[in-house]
């Protein structure tokens, strides 16, 4: 079945699970011998493999109209400056970059949607989420520029939080500055940091969800019915998931039924 954004005949992206320290970019230097690694590397692996299958067959039929693979984008190597010490958790030069490689699969897209109408500003990090990055006024109002409202959803990845999530630097701002000056977008952000796919399926309706920060955002249904002039979503989820051993087709399964 259709999730909440495909119910509402919303567009939506598909974001695969990003790499970690779990899975280096050069595979021979995780150590071969650990058995809990090559584990779940082979889970990372079939997740992405299965969403993209998925986003490319019945979930393009649904309205995905593009899937993104992150690793090329924000590569985890060691002591790469685009990670955390974590090994989790992008950097704020990490997040810009993904927002930046995101711009240039997502702008061929994004030209091609129906216009809506700009919602009122939000107040950036003062409010409960979703909060809002948009492109200046300046550059919104030269003609010939396509304005688009997107919304960004996930966990702590999309959130961009980084220093042990005490701060917060979302990709969405790389999204906004690379898709200048041809598609001058407004994106709405919802990141609940620390919450698995299954948690954001099962709070899908939820009018008010707290993250393992304390931070407030809404689920995902909740936030179509009040907002129906989006333009499309960008959906990444499943890390979480990962760390608890599940089976990469319950995953993929919980990822789907948000789209």
């Amino acid at each position: 079945l259709p999730g909440p954004c495909h119910e509402l005949r919303l567009r939506t992206a598909v974001l695969s699970v990003p790499p970690n320290a779990m899975v280096p970019l050069d595979r021979q230097e995780a150590p071969t011998s650990s058995r809990r690694l090559a584990a779940y590397r082979a889970r990372w692996e079939q997740t992405n493999a299965r969403l993209k299958e998925w986003a490319s067959g019945t979930g393009a039929a649904d309205g995905a109209v593009l899937f993104v693979d992150t690793e090329p984008i924000v590569p985890f190597t060691k002591d790469s400056e685009l990670w955390e010490e974590d090994g989790l958790h992008l950097s704020p030069a990490g997040s810009r970059q993904l927002g930046e490689g995101l711009a240039k699969a997502l702008a061929p897209v994004l030209r091609t949607l129906p216009t809506v109408a700009c919602a009122p500003m939000c107040p950036r990090r003062l409010a409960p989420m979703p909060e809002v990055v948009r492109a200046p006024a300046a550059a919104a109002s030269k003609p010939g520029v396509v304005r688009r409202r997107l919304l960004a959803y996930g966990d702590s990845l999309t959130a961009g939080c980084y220093g042990w999530c005490n701060l917060f630097t979302p990709y969405a701002e790389g999204l906004v500055t690379a898709l200048l000056p041809d598609v001058a977008a407004e994106v709405w952000i919802c990141g609940l940091s620390g919450l698995t796919a299954e948690e954001m399926v099962a709070g899908l309706s939820s009018p008010s969800l707290e993250d393992v920060v304390g931070r407030k955002g809404k689920g995902l249904r909740h936030i179509l019915d009040k907002d129906q002039n989006l333009d499309a979503a960008v959906i990444m989820a499943g890390t979480n998931d990962l760390a608890d051993s599940p089976l990469p087709a319950k995953v993929v399964s919980d990822v789907r039924a948000l789209h």
